[in-house]
Order: C-alpha cells, then structure tokens, then sequence
C-alpha cells in the first residue's frame, strides 16, 4: 500500500494560493505576513479563562499547567483562523486536509477577537 496520493502540493503551492485567499478575502492574512505573532499564537495558560483552567486542574492538580502545555488538542485562539490547503481549498479543520497536501494557516485579522476553537467556532461562556 502507498502512502503517496496522485496529487501532492508543496508549501509553496499553499503560500500561493493562501495569498490570492487572502487577496479574495481582505479580513484574512496569512501566518507567514503576520507583523506581531504573538498575538495569533495560542492563548497562554495565564490568559486561559477559569472554566477552561478548572477541567484540567481537577484532573491533574498540582500539574495542570505542564498537562495542559503537554496535551492541548484544541488551544484556544483570539481570531478565527483556518487553512488554505496547496489545492487552493479553506478548511477550518487541518485534519480535513487530504494527505500530501501541504496547508498555509491563515487568520481573520480583521475580525472581532474572542475565542475560538478549531473550526472557527467561538467559544462563548
């Protein structure tokens, strides 16, 4: 069995198509055209809400934050993001990506910030 599928992207293939993405799509930019990572990088666990720190502490008290920065699946953002796969595709999900093609993550710069899950939904509590 091969692992290879008969389409295969590059990065650049995906940095291009993120581009004219974001072109189409003004509010949007890709991660590499970033000016201030920092604040596109995942919420930190000293900025994490009480209700998503709670979990986590009850489960491995005195070392919830270590677990927490081992295991996070789904971190928390401050903007909706997704991925411009190098088929030209947006996916919310990295996961959706068919194999051996290469992804670009992108932000929603202009959007309201908030926080948000994988999959563009917004986590309200």
């Amino acid at each position: 069995m091969s692992l290879t599928t008969p389409l295969q992207f590059t990065v650049q293939d995906a940095l291009r198509h993120a581009r004219e993405f974001c072109r189409l799509n003004p509010t949007w930019t890709p991660i590499c055209d970033l000016t201030n990572e920092a604040d596109y990088a995942p919420i930190p666990w000293k900025e994490l809400p009480e209700w998503e720190r709670r979990p986590w502490r009850g489960r491995y008290r005195g070392y919830a934050k270590a677990a927490w920065e081992e295991f996070k699946t789904n971190p928390l953002y401050r903007f909706r993001y997704g991925h411009v796969s190098g088929a030209g595709e947006f996916h919310f999900d990295s996961a959706k990506i068919p194999f051996g093609h290469n992804s670009m993550m992108v932000f929603e710069v202009g959007g309201r910030p908030g926080l948000y899950r994988r999959g563009g939904v917004e986590v309200k509590r």
